[in-house]
């Protein structure tokens, strides 16, 4: 049996629907009754609802419960919208009342359950069937690696073996504290003939910079001829205690030196003023 398009505007307008006349709620009014299959007078979705004038019943259920049929369309109207505002069909009513489009009833678990605490078992298996995939999950990104531990200091006055990546500075900073320092090893192995070019393996002698070094500071002017190695840190380093001080032998000999301070020549001869 069909029912005319005013008999599901009864039932929402009873029910208070803001738009009784919306062609979704006579889509999903349509749809319930065909998976009813009833022939109730004025009773579309088969409410047992009792206690109105008029009313006769339709058919009986085992447990003497009645699918009515009811004299009119406002009396069905309103026995149907009581039954959905009982308090058992909650998530019914409030999808009717926002006029919820009929496909996001496909694969509501509320109301799905609903349908079937009613008895549209049907209706129920049709939403069940054709609920939305589920959304692929997000994949949980991969946890960050955790920061490489620091590296361990060296003692002074100790040897060191070289790794991959080391550098005098980052070796003076683990020995010292100071990446400054950096002169101190160089002029401390003889081997280490370029100070950018140190290699795995290699064995440093890691000076002691707080150890009394065996060259006391000049009282006054001398002369020194420069070694083989030599550097105006280096010749400062033994004749000042502070190898910082190469500017002061450098400012005597710009004579000897020339304009590079790094190029001084094995059998120069050098002035080392007294100590400032």
């Amino acid at each position: 049996m069909s029912y005319s398009a005013s008999m599901y505007e009864a039932i929402y307008g009873a029910l208070g629907c803001p738009d009784p006349t919306s062609a979704n709620l006579l889509a999903i009014g349509q749809k319930w009754q065909g998976y009813e299959g009833s022939s109730a007078l004025n009773n579309p979705w088969d409410t047992t609802r009792s206690g109105y004038e008029g009313e006769t019943p339709y058919n009986t259920f085992g447990n003497d419960e009645h699918v009515y049929d009811y004299p009119t369309e406002a009396i069905g109207a309103a026995a149907t919208a009581a039954t959905i505002s009982n308090g058992l069909y909650p998530s019914i009513k409030a999808a009717l009342l926002a006029d919820t489009p009929l496909d996001e009833w496909y694969g509501n678990a509320e109301i799905i359950g609903e349908l079937r605490t009613w008895g549209t078992h049907g209706f129920a298996l049709l939403l069940e069937a054709n609920a939305p995939p589920a959304p692929a999950p997000v994949p949980t990104p991969p946890a960050p690696e955790p920061p490489p531990p620091p590296a361990a200091p060296i003692a002074p006055g100790s040897n060191y073996t070289v790794v991959l990546g080391d550098s005098l500075s980052a070796i003076a900073q683990r020995a010292y504290g100071n990446a400054n320092d950096w002169p101190a090893i160089w002029h401390a192995n003889a081997a280490v003939t370029n100070p950018d070019l140190i290699f795995p393996g290699e064995v440093l002698v890691i000076p002691d910079l707080s150890a009394p070094l065996p060259v006391q500071p000049v009282p006054a002017q001398v002369t020194y001829t420069v070694q083989p190695g030599d550097s105006l840190w280096a010749i400062a380093a033994r004749q000042y205690h502070n190898g910082n001080l190469w500017t002061t032998i450098y400012d005597a000999n710009k004579a000897v030196v020339g304009s590079n301070p790094g190029d001084i020549h094995p059998g120069q001869v050098l002035v080392i003023p007294p100590a400032p």
